[in-house]
């Protein structure tokens, strides 16, 4: 029955992440081409494209607004995935599935700082207060953060590998960490795109 359960929750996680995209009403194809065209720079294109489509009109062809889209989608698969692999670690008792629940959550925390950085980025940008070099500078912070999520699910992964686990419930451990690592990436990416891509204008001066 627990084998039932779980692999009914996983299937039905797996289909929510890869549900082929129908577009809202107000979407126009200038704004999924541009999500399209910026996920195709991930490593996992098809991924983001599916994962990000839905919020084409909200982003309207902009970096940043993508990117701050990208991470919430991230935290949200973060919370799936740690719900999950509680579950499966209660019903199968398992020490090393708890330690990669906690490995998500931290995960989970890294996102949340980030995507509270970068809201607060774009909010300024859009008084204009603030200069390109400082810009920068805020925008590799949030990577940072990132790059400590991905940290966190790679040591989850490398955990289930070193300890040899096997069968099932160890490839419902990897399966699930893994989707969650591929739409990390991707944000990660996104976020880069955007610090190339959007920086705001130095103030003008006389």
């Amino acid at each position: 029955m627990f084998l039932f359960f779980t692999t009914f929750l996983f299937i039905f996680q797996s289909v929510s992440a890869t549900v082929r995209y129908t577009p809202k009403q107000n979407t126009t194809t200038k704004d999924i081409y541009f999500i399209r065209k910026s996920c195709n720079m991930t490593e996992y294109p098809d991924v983001c494209f599916t994962s990000l489509a839905s919020y084409a009109s909200a982003v309207h062809k902009s970096p940043g607004k993508l990117a701050k889209v990208s991470i919430a989608v991230s935290i949200t698969k973060a919370k799936s995935t740690a719900a999950y692999l509680s579950t499966l670690s209660r019903s199968a008792n398992n020490n090393i599935i708890s330690e990669c629940v906690s490995f998500v959550e931290d995960a989970k925390d890294d996102m949340k700082l980030s995507l509270r950085q970068l809201r607060s980025m774009l909010v300024e940008d859009a008084a204009g207060r603030r200069s390109g070099k400082t810009f920068r500078g805020l925008v590799d912070d949030v990577r940072t953060y990132l790059s400590s999520s991905l940290a966190s699910e790679d040591t989850c992964i490398d955990g289930l590998e070193e300890t040899g686990q096997e069968g099932v419930i160890k490839n419902k451990v990897s399966d699930s960490v893994n989707e969650l690592i591929r739409i990390t990436s991707d944000a990660l990416t996104l976020v880069t795109l955007y610090a190339n891509n959007g920086a705001p204008p130095p103030p003008f001066s006389m």
